[in-house]
């Protein structure tokens, strides 16, 4: 419906989604900033809050922007390990001294598809100084399925240092709109308008995220096409001895018993159509991630690893 205005520029701001955002989940519109997909609010974060003798905590392995926003300001990374394919709280806990600056935390976990429980989510807050930016990265918190999902929301509310993202990529089908948002307090959205770029969500993309969040049924559609390929790959995945890690999310974390089969395999689904992502560069000796798809494409995946396992 408004493909017609397209030669009038966006608003700067994105004010109307931001309020319709605002409005959603409680808060005030200028709790609320909008970006480009959540890398540019990633990178927002960065120029706001970060300097060359900063440290900024980030699991390993986790979703790969944490890295390059860090070095984009010259910060230290420190890298926490995982535990069980699950970040581990305590090695971030540890991690902490008076030089951390931020800590990037993706729950769900990308590439593992893991959560941190209510629980422990709980005990690192208690944890975190409140000089200390805590950015939950939520992209994939519209699939979660479990029930000790900690609600960032209410922590928002207490703590005015924790920052959560959420994407309109995944489970919205928006992904090549790049929309992204943070909720925060006014003071943290404050810093990061400051360093935002003008004009950065198209008007298209503005439009479309407004009607998407009117769509609730949309969300529940995805969710239940998620809960069967996710089961039906979780069944084929057995039947041919391929580990996976069981994952909250739209992908699954697979790995071969070496980095060399998992190329290989990469290779040869991407021979046939089929992109997969190897987690190698990642940090997963072996790790191939998999998106559940529709039906037809979930088979076709099982169809061709079923093909490349009996031939090496």
């Amino acid at each position: 419906a408004h493909a017609d205005e397209c030669y009038f520029y966006p608003e700067p701001a994105s004010t109307i989604l931001a309020r319709k955002i605002a409005e959603r989940y409680g808060f005030d519109a200028n709790q609320v900033v909008v970006g480009a997909g959540t890398t540019d609010i990633i990178e927002m974060v960065a120029l706001a809050y970060f300097e060359d003798d900063d440290k900024v905590i980030v699991p390993h392995p986790s979703f790969i922007m944490y890295p390059i926003a860090t070095a984009l300001m010259d910060a230290e990374m420190v890298r926490t390990p995982l535990k069980n394919w699950v970040v581990d709280v305590d090695a971030i806990i540890d991690a902490i001294d008076s030089d951390t600056k931020a800590i990037f935390l993706a729950n769900p976990n990308n590439p593992t598809g893991t959560i941190i429980t209510t629980s422990e989510m709980d005990r690192l807050i208690t944890k975190v100084p409140e000089n200390v930016l805590l950015v939950l990265d939520e992209a994939y918190s519209d699939m979660v399925e479990s029930d000790d999902y900690p609600d960032s929301m209410t922590i928002i509310q207490e703590r005015k240092n924790v920052i959560t993202l959420r994407s309109m990529s995944k489970s919205y089908g928006l992904a090549g709109m790049r929309v992204g948002f943070a909720v925060a307090s006014e003071e943290v959205v404050a810093n990061l308008t400051r360093v935002k770029k003008p004009f950065n969500v198209t008007r298209l993309a503005q439009e479309a995220a407004i009607a998407a969040l009117d769509d609730p049924e949309f969300i529940k559609k995805t969710r239940e096409y998620l809960a069967k390929g996710r089961n039906y790959l979780y069944k084929e995945f057995k039947r041919l001895n391929i580990f996976y890690v069981p994952t909250e999310t739209n992908f699954i974390l697979t790995v071969m018993d070496s980095d060399e089969k998992a190329k290989r395999c990469y290779d040869y689904l991407m021979n046939r159509g089929i992109i997969t992502r190897y987690m190698g560069n990642w940090g997963v000796s072996g790790g191939l991630r998999i998106t559940i798809g529709l039906k037809w494409q979930n088979e076709r995946v099982i169809k061709a690893m079923e093909e490349f396992l009996s031939r090496s």
